[in-house]
């Protein structure tokens, strides 16, 4: 195989495993025949980039698994825009800053975490040499709770051309890694060989109704992939939905000849779980429209309710299963059969009561 992008055969020297939905937002698939590892490192590093950052905000909430590193933490203001607050992965919110206590006349007072004094010091000493008029108080101690009497605000998904570009460039990979030839899609790689952008021929796009998706609740969150090629139709093209909550049609060829073929990809974020399907779906067909209609902006509107209560349920449990599990420690000082059986009989009975039992 060769490169797809630069041309270069693929040799043991320079493969490497390229993720078909990149590892930054939980992608599983990859392959070792798609790009070199000059063009995965090149692309990565500006296209996944900039769809990691978008769909950070999914990836960071759900906690998902990668098999490099961890969600980036997500940073949340007030409408003021002061404090700033991140949100850790797993939805858990933490000061930026170090937490003022009080300001009265020249006086200021904080209370630091121990692990934050350092940064801290450094972080005032030129701000405060230049207004000595003010006293500093500072005091260590961990911040347990704060409530907050003002919401705070996290950026979600606005795409843009540099997003729709990786996109494609997911569509692209998952047809070379299936159809193993990329001559069809020829127009489209010598456009992201040449660094363009790619986004005519995406449009927002959702298999579900506004009334279906209300009604359907989520079992799990997934990314899903769909690649068909239709002789009636002249025309390639795949679905691509990025955590059961954006999703896109993209037209990769309207000059197709070939036999029909329709691939499924499925992959629960969750459990890591991949399903496929090859079989033909006559009820999904390419279809021209609008890049954003009313209908849309209702339909991304349910998605995100959807994958949001998702989310919200999940941290739920998981912070149950947290305390839970920390108080069993607490409580139990040796691990045997017996107390094995009781914690599990009060886990379950609690656990019943606390999130199938609410009215």
């Amino acid at each position: 195989m060769n490169c797809y992008l630069c041309g270069v055969k693929i040799t043991v020297e320079n493969s490497t495993f390229e993720h078909i939905i990149p590892n930054s937002v939980g992608g599983k698939l990859k392959s070792k025949d798609l790009i070199c590892i000059n063009c995965n490192s090149k692309f990565g590093e500006s296209l996944d980039v900039e769809l990691a950052k978008q769909m950070n905000v999914y990836a960071n909430m759900l906690n998902i698994k990668r098999e490099r590193g961890k969600p980036r933490t997500l940073e949340t203001v007030h409408e003021e825009g002061e404090p700033v607050y991140r949100i850790l992965p797993g939805g858990k919110p933490e000061l930026v800053n170090p937490y003022k206590i009080y300001e009265k006349g020249t006086e200021h007072r904080y209370l630091i975490p121990p692990k934050k004094i350092n940064d801290f010091l450094k972080k005032i000493t030129s701000d405060f040499l230049k207004q000595k008029q003010k006293k500093i108080i500072l005091e260590t101690g961990e911040i347990k709770r704060e409530k907050l009497n003002k919401e705070l605000t996290i950026l979600l998904p606005h795409y843009g051309k540099k997003f729709m570009t990786a996109i494609n460039k997911i569509a692209i990979n998952f047809y070379i890694y299936q159809q193993k030839e990329s001559f069809l899609l020829h127009s489209l790689i010598e456009k992201l060989r040449k660094n363009d952008f790619i986004f005519e021929n995406v449009v927002l796009y959702s298999l579900e109704s506004e009334d279906e998706i209300k009604e359907k609740k989520l079992l799990n969150v997934s990314h899903k992939l769909i690649l068909k090629g239709s002789k009636a139709e002249k025309r390639i093209y795949m679905y691509i939905e990025l955590f059961s909550s954006d999703s896109f049609l993209i037209s990769l060829s309207n000059e197709y000849e070939g036999e029909n073929f329709m691939t499924t990809y499925i992959y629960d974020v969750i459990s890591r779980n991949e399903e496929w399907n090859t079989i033909n779906n006559e009820d999904f067909k390419y279809i021209k429209k609008d890049w954003l209609t009313q209908k849309d902006y209702d339909i991304k509107k349910a998605q995100l309710d959807r994958v949001f209560s998702f989310i919200l349920f999940k941290q739920e449990k998981d912070n149950f299963l947290e305390e839970f599990f920390k108080k069993y420690i607490e409580t139990y000082e040796n691990i045997t059969s017996q107390n094995i059986e009781e914690f599990s009989h009060i886990f379950a009975e609690e656990f019943v009561k606390k999130f199938y039992l609410k009215k």
